[in-house]
């Protein structure tokens, strides 16, 4: 079992008020702090690869937007992503996506360490955003955490996940086999300072040989959304870090620790990463 099972990382910002999103790309390229960090840069449409991960619908639907016109919006994309902490370079895959209406920022952990050297990128981007267009508003920040493994047995898949989050009771107890088991719940914090998509997925595969094998599949998703911008007056960019870091990932952290069990936490200890 790998320690960082979560090796889908994917921070999303919701904006209104862009009066025009490409001479933002412009500036931004021109600004060698931000942009250096990306070696390639190409123009697209809404429907690639990342935009599966941000729930396309979800988006257009919040902003009364028709789905077909959202799609065909232009797509900057930024990638080959060089980033480094305390002069190491990481390993992860990074690919920013830019329209008028959002950013995703996405992750594909290699060797993941934790998010610091990427909220501080996201930090200064967004300063500079703003900065740059004072009618701009941000409606909605979120960070997407995925990822899971394959167990030979419910036997194995349980000494690694918690059954009471994951909710598995003995299905040969009901004369049967398990297939496939999901289940969602939406959470707010006590505090109402974040707000939680929190998914979780088991089902069984046959593999090439005839055999069962059962994978397993967690999906967190934290964010706060106007309303929880509002009560909690947030200001961004002032608050952006302390959001994104504080609020929503170190919650989405707690709640992968409850996943799984102080066994698994033990044996991987310092490798366990948020």
């Amino acid at each position: 079992m790998r320690a960082n099972m979560l090796r889908k990382v994917l921070i999303r910002i919701d904006y209104d008020g862009v009066t025009d999103i490409n001479e933002w790309i412009k500036l931004f390229k021109e600004n060698m702090e931000l942009s250096s960090y990306f070696q390639k840069y190409t123009k697209g449409v809404q429907n690639q690869a990342t935009i599966s991960l941000s729930n396309m619908e979800e988006i257009a639907a919040s902003r009364s937007i028709p789905l077909s016109t959202f799609q065909s919006e232009p797509l900057h994309r930024f990638s080959d992503a060089v980033f480094k902490e305390d002069g190491v370079q990481r390993e992860d895959n990074i690919v920013m996506d830019v329209t008028s209406l959002f950013l995703t920022f996405s992750i594909d952990c290699v060797n993941y360490k934790n998010m610091d050297v990427y909220i501080s990128f996201l930090n200064n981007y967004i300063k500079a955003f703003l900065e740059n267009d004072k009618y701009i508003v941000i409606q909605r920040i979120g960070v997407r955490k995925l990822g899971g493994d394959v167990f030979k047995s419910l036997d194995d898949f349980s000494e690694t996940f918690e059954e009471s989050v994951f909710a598995t009771p003995d299905v040969a107890n009901l004369k049967g086999g398990l297939i496939d088991r999901e289940y969602v719940d939406r959470i707010i914090k006590n505090d109402e300072t974040v707000k939680v998509n929190f998914a979780r997925r088991c089902r069984a595969i046959k593999t090439d040989v005839g055999k069962t094998v059962y994978q397993a599949l967690l999906d967190i998703d934290g964010y706060v959304d106007k309303g929880l911008i509002e009560k909690n007056q947030y200001q961004f960019p002032d608050h952006f870090e302390k959001v994104v870091k504080n609020q929503i990932n170190d919650y989405l952290f707690e709640l992968y620790k409850l996943s799984v069990t102080e066994q698994y936490l033990k044996d991987n200890g310092e490798e366990v990463q948020n």
